[in-house]
């Protein structure tokens, strides 16, 4: 649970409502009846996200191969941002509190620190967003307070800014090709808001999926403090996601899950039961990642205990495509003696632009240092633990499914 006095971005694509296509490009939804049929034989994976599904537990190396990457640490590469973006040769982090961009390359060598933190024409005053584009060079940093998208070569040059498309409020961009990027319009207090595609030239938009409903779904609550303060609680949400070459849009609002693929057509991917308009309390569906077997996705129930300050629990499920079989899955580690669990949300895959089904967990070194000296730990884990100091940089633990 993630505890925030600001508005969260949501989207909206179909829940209790209809699809219609406009010929000028642009997607909109305009009348309140489900499209989606509650029988099975409409082709899409339908999960029932008020069913309690039998467990199992599985060891990640089982499914994946690992990689740790241990983070040079030195004067100038002092990193407690997040991970930020996973190229074939570069690991890139940052510290919005800072301004830092940080450059590694794949074996954790430290390879650039770029910093245009300011507020002159150049310079961005914060970042959610970076996303690198290996093919043509680029960082494009995505300054949420000033609305512009600044773009920068990889040794740190300015090259151009990009106003934000139509005046939006981008809170997630992603690389979407070599020529656009794409971005969630999450305008707040609104109900209409859009899928953008824009241009990484000059920002001109190339297609808007505009997406409307007369009911909305809230992850928030609100509540008075003991001082008399509004406090806002909420989960974090996932309405883009990334899914080999497609890109994955969703709704807490919405029954239907999409898929998009290059082409920038679109259909239904995963239907969820029941209906979230018909939940007394809402459990909210999100997709993960998908491989060649498995797809990866989590329900959050919302529900929050303002006494003990805890709440929206969270529940880990794979589908097994071949057997057409759902599981609340566990996963562990069988790096560590004790088979530690291990927790993969969106969180580990959507905060930033990574390679295909790949995803990225931060061991910090504290932690790991402690299990070392435990004896908690075996192979290449154990090794990297036994050469680190309590302020080195974090340990990234990089998950790529078979």
């Amino acid at each position: 649970m993630k505890k925030i006095e600001f508005a969260l971005w949501s989207i909206l694509f179909l829940g209790c409502s209809n699809v219609s296509k406009k010929d000028n490009g642009k997607i909109s939804i305009e009348s309140q009846i489900d499209a989606i049929s509650n029988d099975n034989t409409d082709g899409n994976i339908r999960i029932d996200v008020s069913k309690k599904y039998d467990e199992k537990k599985i060891s990640i190396q089982n499914i994946s191969n690992i990689s740790y990457i241990s983070l040079e640490t030195n004067d100038d590469f002092l990193w407690r941002g997040n991970v930020k973006g996973i190229t074939e040769s570069y690991i890139l982090g940052g510290d919005n509190k800072t301004g830092d961009i940080l450059l590694f390359d794949r074996n954790g060598k430290s390879v650039k620190k770029i910093n245009h933190k300011g507020n002159g024409a150049q310079e961005y005053t914060s970042f959610i967003t970076i996303v690198p584009d290996e093919d043509n060079a680029e960082i494009f940093v995505n300054d949420n307070f000033k609305k512009k998208i600044f773009v920068y070569d990889f040794d740190g040059t300015y090259k151009r800014v990009l106003n934000y498309p139509s005046g939006g409020m981008f809170y997630r961009i992603y690389d979407f090709d070599d020529k656009y990027l794409i971005g969630y319009d999450k305008r707040n207090n609104e109900i209409l808001n859009k899928f953008v595609i824009f241009s990484k030239q000059n920002g001109s938009v190339k297609k808007e999926i505009t997406l409307s409903q007369k009911v909305k779904i809230s992850e928030r609550f609100r509540y008075k403090s003991k001082n008399g303060g509004m406090v806002v609680v909420a989960t974090e949400i996932y309405p883009l996601m990334k899914s080999g070459n497609d890109f994955v849009l969703s709704d807490i609002s919405c029954d239907t899950i999409y898929k998009m693929n290059k082409n920038m057509e679109y259909a239904p991917y995963i239907v969820r039961d029941p209906s979230i308009c018909n939940m007394e309390k809402s459990a909210f569906l999100f997709y993960i990642l998908e491989t060649d077997q498995y797809l990866f996705a989590n329900t959050v129930t919302k529900e929050f205990d303002m006494d003990k300050q805890e709440g929206y629990p969270s529940v880990s499920l794979m589908y097994d495509k071949k057997i057409k079989q759902i599981y609340e899955v566990h996963f562990y580690n069988s790096d560590y003696i004790n088979m530690k669990e291990l927790e993969i949300g969106p969180e580990a895959i959507s905060f930033f632009s990574v390679l295909d089904n790949v995803c990225v967990v931060r061991l910090d070194p504290i932690s790991l240092i402690d299990d070392y000296e435990n004896g908690n730990l075996k192979g290449e884990l154990k090794k990297i633990a036994s050469t680190l100091k309590e302020d080195d940089n974090d340990v990234l633990m990089v998950i790529r499914f078979k």
